[in-house]
């Protein structure tokens, strides 16, 4: 499948030895791009992005101008030593088959500005770079909450709250009609959603704002704030960025 002439990996059986370790990446010669933000993010996408599945993904139908790609990590335990192994080595007790691997999510979203509800960025005025020319896209670069990621993010009716089967635009307890602002409300709440762990947003000019940081205290299982922060810091120097505001973040 390709989306805006990138072809992109089919979701597949995740063999969790092949993922990059969430506490390190990048790692390796990966850590060297020296191209502009826009074409690093194209890159980054088009090594590593799966598409996600289709519970889990923000509706075409409610957002045709948000693109969503999945980024899948192991956290921490080295790559399986064994050929063919497909689990990180982590061991569980004597006699009993190792624990499942943790796997974290990086939801990124790629937002076409020119038919978003919002041209001008808000954070940008705070901040004093409204000056800056309005960019064709930004990215959100999103994981969400333990709670979040498990729930899938169904979509629910507008008039009353009851889940909606994918991709379907009317209720089928109350026989309400989504409207196509109901549809893209829905949309904007899944991007600002207050429980995710993470949420950046960055200009294709390179410059962005860390929005939100959680960790354990904010929902996470097994992630601390400094591991999600050091993951941000790590992540934004791959890419390149050039610069990013954090007044805004919050955790």
């Amino acid at each position: 499948m390709v989306v805006n002439g990138r072809p992109l990996k089919r979701a597949k059986k995740r063999v969790t030895a092949d993922l990059c370790d969430f506490l390190t990446f990048p790692a390796g010669a990966e850590a060297g791009l020296v191209g502009p933000f826009r074409a690093n993010v194209r890159a980054f996408l088009s090594r590593h992005a799966r598409l996600p599945p289709p519970s889990s993904v923000l509706s075409p139908t409610a957002a045709p101008h948000l693109l969503t790609w999945r980024v899948s990590f192991r956290v921490g335990g080295p790559k399986g030593d064994g050929e063919g192994d497909e689990e990180p080595g982590r061991k569980g007790e004597e006699g009993s088959p190792p624990p499942p691997p943790l796997i974290v999510d990086l939801d990124v979203v790629e937002e076409d500005v020119a038919r978003s509800r919002s041209v001008y960025c808000d954070q940008c005025r705070v901040v004093g770079w409204s000056g800056h020319p309005v960019c064709g896209k930004r990215y959100h670069f999103i994981i969400r909450s333990d709670s979040s990621a498990a729930s899938h993010v169904n979509q629910t009716c507008a008039r009353c709250g009851s889940l909606l089967q994918d991709f379907d635009t009317r209720c089928t307890v109350c026989s309400y009609e989504m409207s196509a602002d109901d549809l893209e409300d829905w949309a904007y709440l899944q991007l600002g959603d207050s429980t995710h762990l993470l949420h950046g947003v960055i200009h294709t000019n390179g410059y962005g704002h860390l929005l939100r940081v959680n960790g354990r205290e904010g929902g996470s299982k097994f992630l601390t704030g400094r591991d999600v922060m050091g993951f941000w810091d790590r992540l934004c120097k791959m890419l390149c960025v050039s610069l990013v505001d954090v007044n805004g973040a919050a955790g």
